[in-house]
């Protein structure tokens, strides 16, 4: 009995031990040396680098050799800075946003979507149009890149808003409109040849509430209350369609009224938008970065279930169905694929440093 009592306790001690360096093997750690509160990435399509950025301007553009772990600054015109990185499908080029600076801020009026050669950094302007022009991206043939145009506020927290999505075509460089839904914010997109994939937050104007037709309110409810309202009456309607496993129209129309960032996809044969529903079971929302795996499911970042919740790395099939929470991040906007690998980065925190995984 002594005997075969050490022999299970021997290849349990080496199975527990297989499995924990299993787990850490499983996520690799790149130091970055930098402290930063906000980041983002760009990953090739074969992960073996990764572009970065955070918050601080004299961070500069960094690109992060995966296989030899070593960091090198890319350079950068005088006066301006290169940020929202993404890599084109054949890891030839990268598309970003060249702004000016002055007085440390960035200068709204002045941003740039560029083409970087990955091969010597040369740059290329394909567009310099007038706006407030953010988060651009490759189609998924690489023939085109879009972006968002937006316009400078005046008044308010926020310093741009009525975003659409714009195509340029990188042989004739000519630019197209593609939405009309002026978003009071948007986010990152993507495209999986078939289906554009972005996220937004519309906003209704003054011109478009007057329209509406009148509601019965106390002239004592406060714009709070009225929001509570809305998050009871979804909660009532989530109950609903859990006691009849049916889907209503009314809940889309509900979420739709009401001040997040959702996911949106967009047709590219028919250029028709429509709200994608990843509602259930883990009710998410305040969408972000959303991120086609092999072109098939969407990688997004989200809340869930309250306000008060922290922001989740999370994966969902393209119709919105199956949502699954990955893990709970700690900078929201950094993350990104390997289309090619399928591999997943994400920027973290270990103290006050700012780190790259691979998960």
């Amino acid at each position: 009995m002594g005997k075969r009592s050490f022999l299970f306790k021997l290849v349990l001690g080496i199975f527990l031990g297989l499995f924990v360096l299993t787990q850490v093997q499983a996520e690799t750690i790149y130091p970055t040396g930098l402290k930063a509160k906000k980041g983002y990435l760009a990953v090739s399509p074969d992960g073996e680098k990764v572009v970065f950025e955070t918050n601080y301007f004299s961070h500069g553009l960094r690109l992060l050799d995966t296989k030899t772990k070593t960091i090198s600054v890319i350079p950068q015109n005088a006066g301006r800075t290169l940020g929202h990185p993404r890599w084109s499908p054949d890891g030839s080029r990268i598309v970003l946003v060249s702004a000016a600076i002055e007085n440390n801020y960035f200068n709204l009026n002045d941003m740039k979507i560029v083409l970087l050669d990955t091969k010597n950094w040369n740059e290329k302007i394909i567009s310099a149009s007038q706006g407030v022009n953010i988060f651009p991206f490759f189609s998924q043939d690489g023939k085109q890149v879009y972006y968002f145009k937006g316009k400078k506020r005046e008044e308010g927290k926020t310093p741009a808003a009525d975003y659409d999505l714009y195509s340029i075509d990188l042989d004739s460089y000519q630019e197209t409109r593609l939405t009309y839904k002026e978003f009071f914010q948007v986010n990152r997109g993507d495209d999986n040849g078939q289906n554009i994939v972005i996220t937004g937050e519309k906003m209704e104007s003054e011109k478009q509430k007057q329209q509406k037709q009148p509601q019965i309110v106390s002239l004592l409810e406060t714009p709070f209350q009225s929001f509570i309202k809305k998050i009871f009456a979804i909660m009532n309607i989530f109950i609903e369609n859990k006691k009849s496993d049916g889907h209503k129209n009314s809940y889309n129309e509900l979420l739709e009224s009401l001040s997040w960032e959702k996911l949106y996809r967009i047709d590219k044969k028919t250029k028709a938008i429509s709200m994608i529903d990843v509602h259930d079971p883990e009710n998410f929302f305040e969408f972000r970065s959303p991120r086609y795996r092999r072109s098939k499911e969407i990688y997004f970042i989200s809340k869930r279930k309250s306000l008060q919740s922290g922001w989740f790395l999370s994966k969902a099939d393209q119709d919105g169905s199956n949502p699954k929470v990955l893990q709970e991040v700690s900078i929201v906007d950094g993350f990104d694929i390997a289309q090619e690998t399928g591999d997943i980065f994400i920027i973290d925190k270990i103290g006050e440093e700012m780190v790259i995984k691979k998960l």
